[in-house]
């Protein structure tokens, strides 16, 4: 069995989807990783966390992870239906909004793994020939050995291969299990807040031109509606507020420019934050991890 170190575990080594997880010294405690030859997947792995990650959604692509020690809570209840726990794999839909708290004064680490909606399209259509389908899964948390040791498997894949047939057969097994075992209808189109052309328009607003300011009417008029009935409708379609939105759509938009090499202060007045102090918070508090750890990321992930 092939040892996959894991950057900042401390004190313990354990088994989890097929590796063995052993602990090692490294003072970052959140890593990206990318591979080229896996397009539209990208891997986080964030490790002994006590961060809470407040209320928010991803249009554009799947949370997929695997929860490897500790715990914590995706909608803020700790309830045996709202607590993932080591072993579990979560699965959040696109738009599906979502928290990440821990129980007071614990630890948690997971392995996440974001698949874009493209490429969840395509293996969706490679398991069930069907076009332009995107599955929705029903539960956020799944108890199975076996997905758990395919999502351990696609991890290896995406971590190391450099053959996409490789990658593309790891991807499809672990997909296709994941959508016989837990969607409704072996696939359905993802609900969109697209099916209300005038959000979508004040949305489509809320994601452009993130260097400059948009206020509240500003929104609202796009959409045709009063400012307090938008607020209302909006976050009734999205999960989130206009604010939330937009701010995601920035964070969106920071990591691609972080990717492309362009520094910090660049980003932050690109991306519509007023400074680089704010970008590296507002980053922090909704990634986990802080610009320069992404960036770094590919040179230090699982090493």
């Amino acid at each position: 069995m092939p040892f996959v170190y894991l950057a900042g575990i401390r004190d313990i080594d354990c088994k989890y989807g097929g590796f063995y997880y052993q602990s090692v010294n490294n003072l970052n405690n959140v890593s990206y990783f990318r591979n080229p030859a896996v397009q539209g997947i990208e891997l986080c792995l964030s490790i002994d966390m006590q961060h809470s990650f407040p209320r928010h959604s991803h249009e554009d692509f799947y949370a997929v992870g695997l929860m490897n020690r500790g715990g914590n809570s995706w909608n803020g209840s700790f309830d045996e239906g709202s607590f993932v726990k080591p072993g579990d794999i979560a699965v959040i839909n696109p738009g599906q909004v979502h928290s990440g708290i821990p129980r007071p004064g614990e630890c948690y680490t997971y392995t996440m793994m974001y698949i874009s909606n493209d490429a969840m399209q395509k293996f969706s259509r490679l398991y069930q020939e069907t076009a332009d389908v995107l599955p929705e899964f029903e539960s956020v948390i799944i108890s199975d050995s076996e997905l758990s040791a395919g999502f351990g498997n696609l991890v290896r894949v995406v971590r190391s291969s450099v053959d996409s047939l490789e990658a593309e057969t790891a991807g499809l097994e672990f997909i296709s299990r994941l959508i016989k075992g837990y969607t409704a209808s072996s696939g359905g189109p993802v609900p969109s807040s697209g099916n209300v052309p005038a959000l979508r328009r004040a949305a489509d607003l809320l994601s452009s031109e993130l260097d400059r300011k948009i206020g509240l009417e500003e929104a609202a008029a796009e959409a045709g509606l009063s400012s307090y009935h938008f607020l209302r409708t909006f976050k009734q379609h999205y999960g989130v507020s206009p604010h939330t939105y937009r701010i995601q759509k920035r964070l969106s938009a920071a990591g691609r420019l972080i990717r492309s090499g362009m520094s910090f202060s660049e980003v932050a007045l690109a991306a519509g934050f007023s400074d680089q102090s704010h970008l590296t918070n507002t980053f922090r508090t909704y990634t986990g991890a802080t610009p320069r750890q992404y960036q770094n990321s590919d040179s230090n992930f699982l090493q």
